[in-house]
Parts: structure tokens; sequence; C-alpha cells
């Protein structure tokens, strides 16, 4: 079979097929309003967030609006809390200067067993002056007073009264070893009958708080003996 050219029918031109043109033309022109016309994608999200920070900005002024009155008041009830305190902490001062507790050289009044308890009361004010102070500075200031005291005459005339208070102070105040120390500068041989029960029953104490029961029983039993 011979090669032979197709023959078009009669009336037809031999033409290619143009291509067809698109409707919507990508000139350089449009791309400026397709931009603009494009919304961003995280618009919506935006202003979401924007109006949840306005409505916080809104809560937290209603907020601070009511809660201003109350800070003031607060403020006002602080300050005049400190003004008072600051009040008292000065009439106490001055209370403790002028017609107060008297915190001058103490003396004893004689040696009977009333003019010790009240000497012992003494000690025991100056004991309880400084409440921030340590334990020894506390002793400290209770020998310092009893020294003062045993320069009076009063003191000197009375020195085993003030001796036998300071043993008992000691004792009241869980300072056994303070207290049998103190016994040992009394002189025994000038106690009275009364004093000198006073005097071993003390040590007793002392001794059996200390662990020391032998010594403790001894001078109990030297306590017992004592006759009135």
């Amino acid at each position: 079979m011979s090669n032979s050219s197709l023959k078009l029918p009669s009336g037809q031109k031999d033409e290619k097929p143009s291509a067809q043109k698109p409707d919507v033309q990508f000139t350089t022109s449009n791309i400026g309003r397709w931009k603009s016309s494009q919304e961003n994608p995280f618009a919506e999200q935006n202003r979401k967030e924007q109006a949840k920070k306005q409505a916080k900005a809104k809560r937290n002024a209603e907020w601070r609006k009511k809660l201003s009155p109350v800070f003031i008041i607060i403020c006002a009830i602080l300050a005049i809390g400190l003004a008072i305190f600051g009040l008292v902490v000065v009439i106490t001062s001055v209370t403790g200067i002028f017609g107060g507790e008297d915190y001058s050289t103490p003396e004893i009044s004689g040696s009977s067993e009333e003019a010790i308890a009240d000497y012992r009361d003494v000690l025991n004010k100056f004991y309880n002056r400084y409440p921030n102070a340590s334990e020894e500075e506390k002793y400290q200031e209770i020998d310092r007073v009893v020294n003062e005291t045993l320069k009076t005459d009063s003191g000197e005339e009375n020195s085993n009264a003030v001796k036998l208070a300071l043993m008992g102070f000691c004792m009241e105040n869980g300072c056994y070893q303070q207290s049998i120390d103190a016994a040992q500068s009394v002189d025994v041989d000038k106690l009275t009958t009364s004093q000198l029960r006073s005097y071993y029953n003390v040590l007793a104490n002392c001794y059996y708080w200390i662990g020391d029961t032998a010594k403790a029983e001894e001078y109990f039993n030297v306590t017992d003996g004592i006759e009135e």
C-alpha cells in the first residue's frame, strides 16, 4: 500500500487549531487588586485576641476602681495601728522613767521571811526587765543587782537574807546549780531556825533536780532534823 497523503473534504482548510484564551487574563495590573482583596488568614484570630485583651483591661480597670477605696482604708487602719503602737511604746518608756517601775538599786527591808520574799519578787522584776535578753544576760543582771544591794547599809546588815532570797529565786527559775553556788556564801551559823530549814530545803530540792539524789536525801534529812 503506497503512502499517500489524506485529502480533506472540499471546502475545508487545513488549519492548526489555535489555543483558547482564558476568560481571565493575569496581567500585572491585576496583582494589586487581588492582593488587597485577599484577607489575612489570621485576621479573625487577631480580632478575637484583641477583643479579649480589651475585655481584660476593662475588668482590671473596674477592679482597680473597686479596690482603691478598700486599699486606702486598709492603709489607714495600718497607719493608725502603728501610731497607737508607737504611742504605747513611748508612754511605757516615759512611765518607766517617771513614776513607773523602779529599777534603782533595791534594798532589803530586813531578815524576816516576808522581807526575803519581797526581795525575791524584786529579783524577779529585774529578771523580766529585758524579755528579749538571753538567760546568761538576765542572770548577769541579777548578779549586778544583788552585788549592789549588798553594798547598801541594809544589804550589809542583812546579807544572809539577800543570799537566801537569791537561792530561792534561782530555784524557782530552774537554775539549780546557781542556787547551790549561792548557798556557799551563806553564813549558816548566823541563820535562824526558820532560815536554816529554808536553806537546807532549797538545797535538797536543787540537788534532787540536778539528779544527785544522795545529796538531796541528805539535805532532806537535815531539814527534817531541825527542831522548831
